[in-house]
């Protein structure tokens, strides 16, 4: 019973370490490819955590850029639906499946206010980094 107990130990230990050894790997091919092999191959640990930093901080801006541009571009689509596009004040479906009508005031001003309010979210963060 030990003995068979150790055995199980022993051979998830061994899975343990090729799993660490092979995403280790992988990690190290990810990062070389996507950064370049002399400056994340020569790197000491310290180096490689401020690497990864940096380029987490630029993949989240621009996450939140692109969530930016959607709000925008989603209140822009309501206003126009809104302004610009006659018939009765709420959305209906006509017999060719397209959508027609305009959208009701209040769903084009909460957009717009959404988007306005996450733009000034993301100037102000800006400059206090600044």
């Amino acid at each position: 019973m030990v003995c068979l107990s150790l055995f199980i130990g022993q051979h998830r230990t061994a899975i343990l370490s090729r799993m660490l050894t092979t995403s280790s790997t992988a990690m190290d091919v990810f990062m070389s490819t996507l950064i370049s092999r002399e400056r994340w191959g020569d790197a000491d640990s310290f180096q490689r955590q401020r690497t990864l930093s940096l380029l987490v901080s630029r993949i989240s801006l621009l996450m939140e850029l692109v969530v930016g541009v959607v709000l925008l571009v989603d209140a822009a689509v309501s206003f126009w639906t809104f302004a610009f596009i006659g018939g009765p004040t709420t959305t209906t479906t006509s017999g060719n499946g397209k959508i027609s009508g305009h959208y009701p005031f209040r769903s084009m001003l909460g957009k717009t206010v959404c988007a306005h309010l996450y733009i000034n979210f993301l100037l102000s963060r800006r400059k206090k980094k600044e």
